[in-house]
Formats: C-alpha cells, structure tokens, sequence
C-alpha cells in the first residue's frame, strides 16, 4: 500500500506541466496545419456517418499531432476548434450537432486508429527500455529536470506515448535512487577517516555564530586586493579536500553535469538542510562542491589577476605620460 505522506519527485514548474500534459490551446495557424487530413484520414472518416464520431476523431488526431498525447475533453470545452472543423469539413451542420460526446469505446477505438495511422505505440510497448533509458541519462546527468527532457525526445525518436506525468516522476525517481546508490557504494570504499573529518568541519561551528561553510559560499566582494586575498584564504582552507576530491571524483564515473548539480546544490541549501541529508549524500554533495567551487574559484581568480595587471599597467602609462607633460 502506498505512504500518502510519501513525496512525489517535482520536476516541471506548473507551465512547464502545462505546455507538456494539458491539451493545447490552439491558434487559426495550428488548426490550419493540426486539422489538416490527407487523403487516407479522410477516407477513414467518412466511413462514419455521425457527425460527432467524425469530429472527435479529427480533433484528437490534431491534437495527437501536435503534442503526441490523447487528452480527455468535450466539445464545449474546445469549441472554437471544433466550429472551425465543422466549418472546414461539414459544412452542413452547426456546432448545435455536437450534442454529447463519443462513448469510451469509440474513444478508445479512435484513440488505436489514431495510432496506427502515425504508426505510434502505446508505452506498455516500451516500458522497460524507458526504464533503463532513464537509468543511463541519470548516470550522464542527475538533474531531473534533464532526464525528463532527454526521456520526452526518446519517446518522440522512437514513436511511443509518453507516460503520465506520475509515472515519469516515478521511474526518474528510481533510475536516480539506482544512481545514487551506485556512487555511495563506490564512495564508501573511497572514504577514509580523515577526509569525514575534514568535510564535517566544514559543517562544524567554528564559532557561536559562523560555519566554515558559510564562510567560503559567501560571495567575493569585488576585485581589490583584499577580496583576492580572502578568496585564496577559502581556497587554501579547500585545498586538501580538493585534492581528495579529485581523485575520488575520477573513480565515482560522474560526468561534469552531474557534479556541478550536487555542487549547486550545496550551494543553494543552508547548512541546516545540508545537516538534514544523510551523511553519505553529505559527503558526496561536499565533494562535488569543493570540486567544482576550487576549480571555478582558480578561473577567477586569474580573471581578477588579469583585471589587476590591466589596472595597474594602465595607470603606469598614465603616470608616465603625466611625467612627460611635465618635462
């Protein structure tokens, strides 16, 4: 029996979901191409003499067209498309035609037509290479959000329906458990005493009101000499976590996608929310973080070395020509 309390893995903002899984809302553009039947789709249709059979099917095969999903609908609730269908179509009869809705047999009749017309699948076809899909695009990139896209462009390559909304949720959520809990495997062996010790500092109070981490997430001031001088001091204080990073990093098989998302969320969280995860996704999340955050805070640290030398060597010139103005 399934945890009510048990959390779904959120993946699309709401207009994300919308754009994906409610049925589109179509312009005169769209209905012009969308309802557009060649001469095999209208032959299938005029073998049915109701008018309702008629425009359900052209109105789910415009919108499987477009989205490559079936959706639930009356025709009031898309009347401006089926005004025009009618108009294009029949044009003996009104939309007042469109009394009741098909039954769900027909639906689901027309709904099969549909599919062997575009020679689509049902994802029952598919299910288990989804699946393992998903566990591949997890080990290139952790970020759901990536895998669902990635997922939407493989049901599209090879012409299957793509699932409900809590079913990718489910399965991204298994293929990312499955990922995760390779990388721990392998980063329990690679662990020693003394690397736990050094990432829980980072997590330790170094005093009443201040954590180290805190302390190197803080952005850099600016680019006066003092703010170089902070940053090498956050860098110095990373630099035997990061040389352990690297190493281990090399031997967990994590792409650099999936780095920089568990650096970024380290950067993102409190320490608090950092405290609340388990101790092997701490260390881990930590790992990536000094990874990424040691290496980026090398490129700008050259970045202000370049911006300094180009300052000063400005105002060299300047004092020169203000030397020779005066002689």
């Amino acid at each position: 029996m399934k945890n009510k309390s048990e959390k779904r893995l959120k993946v699309l903002t709401s207009t994300e979901y919308s754009e994906i899984y409610e049925r589109p809302v179509f312009t005169l553009e769209d209905r012009n191409y969308y309802f557009k039947l060649d001469e095999a789709e209208l032959s299938h249709i005029i073998k049915s003499k109701s008018i309702i059979v008629q425009v359900s099917f052209i109105l789910q095969l415009g919108y499987f067209k477009y989205s490559y999903r079936f959706f639930n609908f009356n025709f009031l609730d898309c009347k401006e498309d089926s005004e025009y269908i009618i108009k294009r179509y029949f044009d003996n009869y009104d939309f007042k035609s469109l009394k009741r809705i098909c039954s769900e047999k027909t639906i689901l009749k027309q709904r099969n037509e549909i599919l062997k017309f575009l020679s689509f699948k049902s994802f029952s076809e598919f299910e288990e290479k989804f699946c393992n899909k998903a566990r591949k695009i997890a080990k290139i990139d952790t970020n759901p959000k990536y895998i669902f896209r990635e997922l939407l462009r493989y049901s599209h390559k090879y012409q299957f329906i793509f699932p409900a909304y809590s079913t990718v949720q489910k399965i991204i959520s298994k293929a990312l458990t499955y990922e995760e809990n390779r990388i721990f495997d392998l980063l329990a062996q690679l662990m020693d005493p003394k690397l736990k010790e050094d990432i829980n500092s980072l997590i330790d109070k170094e005093s009443k009101s201040r954590y180290l981490l805190t302390l190197i997430k803080s952005p850099s001031s600016g680019f006066s000499y003092g703010s170089v001088l902070k940053e090498l001091k956050k860098k110095e204080s990373l630099q035997e976590i990061y040389k352990r990073s690297q190493i281990i990093i090399s031997k967990l098989d994590i792409s650099n996608a999936t780095i920089q998302y568990f650096a970024k969320l380290i950067d993102s969280y409190t320490i608090y929310q950092i405290t609340k995860c388990t101790k092997k996704k701490q260390y881990l999340y930590i790992l990536c973080f000094t990874y990424y955050y040691y290496q980026k805070t090398n490129d700008n640290l050259v970045k202000v070395y370049l911006f300094l030398m180009g300052k000063y060597q400005s105002n060299a010139i300047d004092e020169v020509n203000k030397s020779a103005l005066l002689i």
